[in-house]
């Protein structure tokens, strides 16, 4: 199978675009499957990563005509990749800004279409779609917005990395006791959630927790945390890590942003409190704080040191509670997303 998969290079690495993306270039690769990713420039640690990861990839020059992206011209750059390339049995979108008009003009040089969404705000002109997000109603998101396309939406088609099924099938069954905690704002955390959060659990009643921080090597405040992590006993920092899942399987609560990594967490039963950071983590967020499956602190602009604080305090007595609340994660996301994905575009292809 080769496959050309369209990144979206203005976001950064860690984010649910780049990471989803590779989790399913990297399943098709060991299936056999030749992969190429096609991206503007302007994103070098982009480029580094598909590259390191083993992957080729195709510079296009970004498309912006009177500062804002362009479709059309982004279509002419892309078709001028393609067609320098082996016949293509798959594309794959996974970008905000292209929609129905950039597909149309892309649909006569490849085979198939597949996109990746999570907006539901725009039509799409493609053979497979895919919403990995769990959403009340969620099965009728996209029935205007891309007919006669195939659906694939909600967690059981989460892509994630085979790690994560191979943790989750050696994962003790957890005890709900909260003694260790993981933190992971995403890999830039521009606003320093991850300071903020050491500072709750620098406090006295706190001190008694192991903490394993996730940072990004570009992290801006990469020494206020190292400092901070210094200063705290029994606190490890891992920065720049390809491998989170055996630290998700060891800690016993998360606290983080919403986006991709909620599947991650979901998939080895590990409880999380959650901000959302952007406005397309709002939605699902809720939805799984209502079922249940996450505990939703609002938007980072609300943080709240002393609502952390009470909820912390919640979660280090509620045994039980964590328990089934561990169940609960583990019931929705399995980890077989991206193995599903992968059988139908197969069974689509044939």
């Amino acid at each position: 199978m080769n496959v050309v998969i369209r990144a979206d290079a203005s976001t950064e690495i860690g984010s649910g675009h780049i990471m989803r993306c590779l989790s399913l270039a990297i399943y098709i690769k060991n299936c056999g499957g030749l992969i190429y990713f096609i991206s503007s420039g302007n994103n070098d640690n982009l480029k580094e990563k598909v590259i390191s990861t083993g992957f080729n990839f195709i510079e296009i020059p970004y498309s912006r005509v009177q500062n804002s992206f362009d479709q059309n011209q982004d279509a002419n750059e892309s078709i001028s990749a393609v067609k320098k390339l082996k016949k293509i049995d798959w594309l794959v979108v996974d970008h905000y800004d292209l929609d129905i008009v950039w597909e149309k003009r892309m649909h006569p040089y490849v085979s198939k279409i597949m996109v990746i969404d999570d907006l539901a705000n725009r039509n799409h002109d493609c053979d497979l779609l895919l919403d990995q997000n769990w959403l009340f109603n969620m099965e009728c998101r996209y029935n205007d917005k891309a007919l006669g396309s195939v659906h694939l939406i909600g967690p059981k088609y989460a892509l994630l990395r085979d790690e994560f099924k191979k943790s989750r099938n050696i994962l003790e069954t957890r005890k709900g006791n909260i003694e260790r905690v993981f933190v992971f704002f995403g890999g830039a955390d521009p606003e320093n959630f991850t300071g903020k959060v050491l500072q709750v659990l620098t406090s006295v009643e706190f001190k008694r927790l192991i903490v394993d921080v996730v940072i990004g090597e570009m992290n801006p405040n990469f020494d206020k945390i190292v400092e901070k992590v210094k200063k705290r006993p029994r606190t490890y920092l891992h920065v720049q890590i390809d491998s989170i899942a055996k630290l998700m399987s060891c800690a016993d609560l998360s606290l983080g942003a919403g986006g991709s990594s909620t599947w991650e967490r979901l998939c080895v039963g590990l409880p999380s409190i959650v901000w959302t950071l952007a406005d397309n983590q709002k939605k699902f967020t809720k939805d799984l704080h209502e079922k249940n499956l996450l505990i939703w602190m609002g938007d980072g602009k609300d943080f709240s040191k002393i609502e952390l604080i009470s909820k912390l305090r919640q979660l280090m007595i509620s045994h039980t509670s964590n328990v089934l609340w561990s169940d609960r994660c583990m019931k929705l996301v399995d980890g077989m997303g991206t193995k599903r994905v992968y059988q139908k575009m197969t069974r689509l292809t044939t």
